[in-house]
C-alpha cells in the first residue's frame, strides 16, 4: 500500500503520539508499504516554528534526517512550483499560510 502523510501524522508519527490511531501507526510501521511525505510539509514545520507555534525538539534539518532514516519518502516539489509559493499571501493577522 502507499500512503501520504500529512504534517500533523509525521509529526504524531515521530513522537509517538497517541493522537496517530494505532491502525494507521501499524500502517505505516509496515515495511512491505510505501509511505511518503510531501515536502512542502517541511516548509510547513519551517514556518510554524518561525511564527512560535511549534516545537519539535530538535532542528528541522535533523528532524527531516529522521524522517528517512525511518524510511519515509519524501516527494520533491517541482521547480515550476517555487514561485508560486514564494507568493502566497501572508496576511496582517495571518501569518500562517497553513493554519
Amino acid at each position: 500500500m502507499n500512503l501520504l502523510l500529512d504534517t500533523h501524522a509525521l509529526i504524531w508519527n515521530a513522537k509517538e503520539d497517541q493522537l496517530l490511531p494505532a491502525t494507521i501507526k501499524s500502517i505505516i510501521d509496515n515495511p512491505s508499504n510505501r509511505i511518503y511525505v510531501s515536502m512542502v510539509s517541511f516548509y510547513e514545520l519551517a514556518i510554524k516554528m518561525n511564527i512560535g507555534k511549534l516545537g519539535i525538539g530538535k532542528s528541522l534539518l535533523q528532524f527531516y534526517m529522521d524522517t528517512m532514516s525511518v524510511k519515509i519518502e519524501v516527494l520533491p516539489i517541482a521547480p515550476k512550483y517555487l514561485e508560486a509559493f514564494v507568493s502566497l499571501p501572508l496576511f496582517p493577522n495571518h501569518k500562517d499560510p497553513f493554519r
